[in-house]
C-alpha cells in the first residue's frame, strides 16, 4: 500500500492470509529538495526504488490524498453497490466545483435500510486530470497499480474493521499534518464527514517562524522534536501552545457546526492519528482542549507496533470491507469506455444520416 506525499513516498508491505494480515515491512523514500528533478519524477523513482526492496508484490494499491477530493453524503432509494454506482453522475449533477466529464466518481456504502430500500453513501469524486497524474508516477516506475483509493476513506475502514462501533455518541478522527489537518466524523458506528482543513504544522511552523524571526525549517524540526512538552525556549513553547490552540479551536467548531446543522450527538472522543501521534503532549491539548483524546492503537491487532506515519499506508494495503468495492482506477476506465462509446455512435449517427 503506497502514500505519496509532496515531501515522501512510504510504503507498507502486507501478507494476507485467509483472513490474517501480517506485516512484514514498511518503507520510506524521501524526495530530494535541492533534486533538479520534477516531483513527478521524484516521485516515480521513490516507488521504484521501493518496490525493488519489496521484492515481488501480488498488487499494488495507493492512496490518494484526501485535499482535492470533493467528498458528498447521499441517500438513494435502492441497495446494491452495483446500482448505486449506475446513477451516482445523475445524483452530482451540479453539485462539483468542476465538470461532470472531469470527475471520476465512486462512493463507499456507509448505511443500509432493507425495509425502506435504501442506502446512505459517501461520494468522492476527484478532477480527472489529478488521478491520471497519480497513475501516470507509477508508469513512469513501470508499473501500474491495481488499485487507487482515497486515505480517509482507508483509515475509516481500517478503525472500523478493528473496533466495535456500537457507541450511539459521535466520535472524530483526527490527524494534524504537514501540510492540512484531517478529520473523519463517525456517528452510531457510521461515517457522516470527512473535511481536509488546508492548514498544519507548516502553517504553525511558518507563523511561529515569523514571530521569532527565525528559519522556518528550524521552528518545524523543534515541533517535531520537542513537541508541546517543552524545549529550552519559553517563547517557542508559548508560541506553539497558542497557534495550536488556535487550530484545535477551528477544528472544534467544524465538528460542532456539522453537529448542529445535522442533528446529531457531539463528539465525545477524538481518536489521534498518523504522524500526529508522535507530536508530544498533543493528545493532552486534544483532551483540554475539545473531549478526551486517545492514540490510535493498532499493535493489538497486528503483529508489531505501527508507527504513525505508516497507519496511511497500512491502512491502504489493508483494504477493509468497507473499501472492497472502491476503486477510483476502475471507475475512471469504466468513464473512458463509455465516452469512447458515446463517441463510436455519435459518429455512427453522422455517418447514416450522411449516407440517408
Amino acid at each position: 500500500g503506497f502514500d505519496i506525499g509532496k515531501s515522501f513516498v512510504r510504503a507498507t508491505l502486507l501478507t494476507l492470509s485467509g483472513k490474517s494480515r501480517k506485516i512484514d515491512n514498511f518503507f520510506e523514500e524521501t524526495l530530494d529538495i535541492n533534486s533538479d528533478l520534477t516531483y513527478q519524477e521524484k516521485v516515480s523513482a521513490a516507488i521504484k526504488n521501493i518496490l525493488s526492496k519489496a521484492g515481488k508484490v501480488d498488487k499494488i494499491y495507493t492512496s490518494l490524498s484526501s485535499s482535492p477530493i470533493i467528498f458528498n453524503e447521499i441517500k438513494l432509494s435502492l441497495i446494491g453497490i452495483n446500482k448505486i454506482k449506475l446513477v451516482l453522475p445523475f445524483e452530482l449533477e451540479g453539485q462539483l466545483p468542476f465538470a461532470l466529464d472531469q470527475a471520476v466518481l465512486d462512493s463507499i456504502v456507509v448505511d443500509e435500510n432493507i425495509k425502506e430500500n435504501s442506502s446512505t453513501v459517501i461520494v468522492a469524486a476527484v478532477k480527472k486530470d489529478i488521478l491520471d497524474e497519480h497513475i501516470a508516477m507509477f508508469g513512469a516506475a513501470g508499473t501500474l497499480p491495481d488499485k487507487v483509493t482515497v486515505d480517509l476513506f482507508e483509515i475509516y475502514g481500517l478503525y472500523k474493521s478493528t473496533n466495535n462501533l456500537t457507541d450511539l455518541d459521535s466520535i472524530a478522527l483526527l490527524e494534524i499534518g504537514i501540510y492540512s489537518t484531517n478529520i473523519i466524523l463517525i456517528n452510531s458506528g457510521k461515517l457522516k464527514y470527512i473535511r481536509s482543513l488546508p492548514k498544519g504544522l507548516s502553517t504553525i511552523s511558518k507563523n511561529i517562524a515569523s514571530s521569532l524571526n527565525q528559519d522556518q525549517s528550524v521552528a518545524l524540526e523543534n515541533i517535531l522534536r520537542f513537541g508541546l512538552e517543552g524545549s529550552d525556549n519559553k517563547q517557542f513553547d508559548d508560541l506553539l501552545k497558542e497557534k495550536f490552540s488556535e487550530l484545535l479551536n477551528e477544528v472544534s467548531f467544524t465538528l460542532d457546526n456539522y453537529a448542529t446543522k445535522n442533528k446529531i450527538s457531539n463528539v465525545g472522543k477524538i481518536i489521534v492519528f498518523g504522524q500526529s501521534q508522535e507530536i508530544k503532549g498533543l493528545q493532552d491539548l486534544v483532551s483540554q482542549t475539545i473531549v478526551p483524546a486517545q492514540l490510535l492503537d493498532l499493535k493489538s491487532i497486528f503483529n508489531k507496533s505501527v508507527p504513525g506515519q505508516y497507519e496511511v499506508s497500512l491502512a491502504t494495503a489493508f483494504s477493509s470491507s468497507v473499501t472492497e468495492n472502491f476503486n477510483l482506477l476502475k471507475e475512471s476506465s469504466a468513464s473512458e469506455a463509455n465516452s469512447l462509446i458515446n463517441k463510436q455512435l455519435i459518429v455512427t449517427l453522422v455517418l447514416i444520416l450522411l449516407i440517408l
